[in-house]
């Protein structure tokens, strides 16, 4: 089975936010290195460029940028090797989960 760059939808349970994307890579067979988490919200490219920059000069974790029609995404990437360990990776969809409701309520996005 190849997984380079596959596309998962991971949505939390009990948790209040969208589905989200999971794109796995750096794979040799079933086990992947690394996740890259991204949400995206349709905003009619109303979000302004100083929220972005706003949001990406306060926040550690995740970061936000513009698509090619001007709606915002949310992103963040997981290392998991050399040893990523079940603890580890729930403490990074943690942070994940914490950082896209921030997000989400800050710029009222849906």
């Amino acid at each position: 089975m190849h997984v380079e760059n596959a596309l998962l939808r991971g949505e939390l349970a009990d948790v209040m936010i969208p589905p989200f994307n999971v794109f796995m890579s750096d794979c040799n067979g079933e086990r992947c290195a690394s996740l890259n988490l991204a949400a995206g919200f349709s905003t009619s490219g109303k979000f302004d460029i100083l929220q972005i920059n706003d949001w990406n000069n306060n926040n550690r974790w995740c970061r936000a940028y513009y698509d090619s029609v001007n709606d915002p995404w949310l992103e963040t990437d997981i290392d998991l090797s050399p040893g990523g360990t079940y603890e580890s990776l729930n403490d990074q969809f943690a942070t994940w989960n914490t950082v896209l409701g921030r997000f989400i309520a800050k710029y009222s996005l849906k």
